[in-house]
């Protein structure tokens, strides 16, 4: 999908030679920024969801 998604958004920006060296390089760090933040919030989700049941008020950071 990453191709993909990079060949649509190019199609969309048309930009010239010189425009695409220079976004190309951030983007792609940004991408990999986000990839990096989305593959953490999904462990984050999958271990709320692993220890839901032996979820503790101290463990969830609630005061009640």
């Amino acid at each position: 999908m990453g191709q993909e998604k990079d060949e649509l958004l190019g199609a969309v920006l048309q930009l010239s030679a010189d425009q695409a060296a220079k976004f190309w390089p951030i983007y792609d760090e940004y991408d990999a920024e986000m990839s990096k933040l989305n593959d953490l919030k999904n462990a984050n989700i999958n271990a709320y969801a692993r220890e839901y049941q032996q979820l503790t008020n101290e463990k969830s950071g609630s005061s009640d």
